[in-house]
């Protein structure tokens, strides 16, 4: 056949035209397989959906229950609860060793665990404060909401010949609650507050898939090196409102009621997903951006707390309080969107019931207690029907002044013949200001 132009163009150009559209076709098919299982780590919780008290030892050492919370963060868990005396000011940590688990499937009611890998993290977790001005209490602080985070995971397979296919990633993300909370005790047995926060948070995510293989192309064996480039970004904010109750119904009874419900906030995304295959001289790169709505669940807290005293030796105050909580969450009004599209999540509404109980003995120069604690914390997502048990212990301290508080938690559960494994430890150190000591 003879050289035309056109014959020249096919050789010059056929071979690497074939090999962009099969290799978006590739891609395409990649990125499509994703969006099919609905595989979306962004909103994978690090240990519950229901985001355990991070911020608070001594209310995580007894359960999680709002009435037995430190005096400087109670307002997180229910503004009525704002204590009155001398002003304080309290600031926390926490670890967490944890099992990186995932959800992911229509739904999210697959939990799979992709390697076996336990995460480790160590930070500040709040900051918070209170102040009484007569029947007014005021108080304002900074908690650590939620830390959905897995350590970097990688895998290699190799062959004969110098082929290999290799996965690497990256995940991490935080979560954080600011928040002003009043509250108004016109008689010594009653009390009503209100609390506005504003919770925050970001994800971020990185994947790489990289394929080390020979093709045979013409009766010829050609080594071709294939890389798939994944990255996404996730930032969140919207605003939660709360209203409170307490009752004293006597020096041994109390009840706390505390409703709170999140207000429709926005997230803004970004995804970008490049393919390169330098032996075809082909990269292809998709960039989206967009902001997308998020509606998180109102929840509804109702808990009793029972103190009974004790005698001992003359100088010190000695008592057992018994506590009883149960958290409902709204997870069935849960709604988000991912690049426009409304994601199916067939959650279940849950209900958190947890026991807990506090030995404390005070006297003029200190005081000191113990606290044990039982949770049961079912989670959402329906397909996978799963409910964690936390167990906790802790203790606390209080010298002149300055007071200490450290809990342990241990989380357990199984689904589909996965059992999870996680442990939570907080400590915090507050300081009492002068003033008149309640």
């Amino acid at each position: 056949m003879p050289k035309t132009m056109n014959n020249q163009f096919g050789k010059r150009f056929s071979r690497p035209l074939w090999a962009i559209v099969l290799n978006l076709a590739f891609f395409l098919t990649i990125s499509a397989q994703e969006q099919a299982v609905d595989y979306h780590l962004e909103e994978t919780p690090a240990v519950s959906w229901n985001r355990p008290p991070l911020f608070d030892a001594r209310a995580m050492a007894a359960g999680g229950i709002s009435l037995l919370a430190s005096p400087a963060f109670a307002a997180a868990f229910n503004p009525a609860l704002i204590p009155d005396g001398a002003p304080r000011l309290e600031v926390g940590f926490v670890g967490l060793r944890f099992q990186a688990f995932q959800y992911w499937g229509i739904n999210q009611g697959v939990i799979r665990e992709q390697f076996p890998l336990t995460a480790d993290a160590l930070l500040p977790a709040s900051l918070g404060g209170t102040l009484s001005l007569g029947k007014w209490r005021l108080a304002a602080g900074y908690c650590l909401s939620a830390l959905p985070r897995f350590p970097d995971f990688a895998q290699r397979l190799t062959y004969e010949y110098d082929q290999y296919w290799e996965y690497r990633g990256s995940f991490s993300g935080q979560e954080q609650t600011m928040y002003a909370a009043s509250a108004w005790q016109p008689a010594a047995w009653f009390a009503l507050g209100i609390r506005l926060a504003y919770v925050s948070g970001k994800r971020w995510l990185e994947t790489s898939d990289m394929d080390s293989s020979y093709f045979n192309i013409g009766g010829q064996w050609i080594l071709k090196n294939i890389s798939l480039h994944h990255e996404e970004n996730h930032r969140y904010g919207h605003w939660v409102p709360a209203l409170g109750a307490w009752l004293h119904l006597n020096p041994s009874w109390d009840l706390g009621l505390s409703l709170e419900y999140p207000l429709a906030g926005r997230v803004r995304r970004s995804r970008e997903q490049s393919f390169d295959n330098p032996s075809d001289g082909v990269y292809l790169s998709i960039l989206q951006e967009r902001r997308d709505a998020l509606k998180s669940p109102a929840n509804l807290r109702c808990g009793t707390a029972y103190s009974f005293k004790l005698g001992g030796r003359s100088g010190m105050d000695k008592k057992i309080s018994l506590a009883i909580e149960a958290r409902s969450t709204f997870w069935s009004s849960y709604r988000c969107e991912f690049f426009g599209e409304t994601m199916p999540r067939d959650f279940r509404d849950t209900v958190e019931t947890a026991l807990g109980m506090e030995y404390a003995a005070a006297g003029s120069a200190g005081a000191f207690s113990v606290n044990l604690g039982v949770r049961r914390d079912p989670q959402p997502p329906r397909a996978a029907a799963t409910a964690l048990w936390a167990w906790s212990a802790g203790a606390g301290a209080r010298l002149g002044r300055l007071s200490g508080n450290i809990g342990l938690v241990f989380y357990s559960g199984a689904t589909a013949g996965i059992s999870q494994r996680h442990w939570l430890i907080a400590a915090a150190m507050a300081y009492e200001f002068k003033g008149e000591r309640p």
